[in-house]
């Protein structure tokens, strides 16, 4: 029992120990203004990759085995409900994107329309968590307390200080190009849509494939690391509630 509880112990602290480094990294990038090149290799101007699609293969896990569509309103009352949690009358839905298994919800400022973090919605058991990745590691704003709030996340929470932040360094036109190099080196058959979405930290572009929209790739605005994620399968549809940019 005791050796059980000192390797049990020591997993917490290897991970906790990732994830600070993680997020510290991540924050600490560079402050010149020129875009970096973008690049394969090792460092901070390199790719990361999110691994498999958010429900890839049917993977309900943490979700629940439904595919069955849940009514706007009910959604909506439900994302209130967890920004109430937060004690913030400045943040506001404003767009649900629907999978097969799960919705994600993007949620904005309504003071300034920009973009503050993400949740996944599961079909099946309405449970709420943050997007992982760049929302929570990436948000030099709302990354700890999405995830200090968001179940399964409160160690990461209480872990990823959150550090002042100027502006940052790259801008959105230099982080479009910077996407633009990693898209092509994803995939041969991938672009970027028009859009792209500016949250404290990082910009977010959605990746299309014959005209479906397929992942998200994210750009760090101080180092210009990119990361990308594979849904695993295409959109289905889209709402948008309130104005955001």
């Amino acid at each position: 029992m005791k050796t059980q509880i000192i390797l049990w112990t020591a997993g917490i602290i290897l991970f906790g120990a990732a994830i600070f480094a993680l997020g510290y990294l991540s924050r600490g990038g560079a402050t010149s203004t020129a875009p970096p090149e973008f690049s394969l290799s090792p460092g901070g101007m390199g790719m990361t990759s999110g691994g498999a699609g958010y429900f890839l293969g049917g993977d309900t896990s943490g979700y629940g085995p439904s595919t069955i569509a849940v009514p706007t309103e009910e959604l909506v009352a439900e994302v209130q409900q967890y920004l109430d949690r937060l004690d913030n009358p400045d943040l506001s839905l404003a767009r649900l994107r629907e999978f097969r298994w799960a919705y994600q919800a993007e949620v904005v400022e309504r003071s300034t329309g920009r973009h503050a973090f993400g949740l996944m919605i599961g079909k099946g058991t309405s449970q709420i968590s943050p997007k992982a990745g760049p929302n929570l590691f990436w948000n030099t704003k709302y990354g700890s307390m999405v995830a200090e709030v968001g179940g399964g996340y409160g160690m990461v929470g209480r872990m990823l200080t959150q550090e002042p932040a100027g502006d940052m360094a790259i801008t959105q036109a230099q982080a479009r190009s910077i996407a633009e190099k990693a898209v092509a080196e994803v995939g041969p058959n991938l672009k970027l849509h028009d859009e792209v979405d500016t949250y404290y930290g990082f910009y977010e572009f959605h990746v299309l494939q014959a005209e479906n929209l397929v992942g998200e790739l994210d750009v760090n605005g101080y180092n210009g690391q990119a990361w990308y994620k594979e849904w695993g399968e295409p959109q289905l549809g889209m709402e948008n509630l309130a104005s955001a940019r």
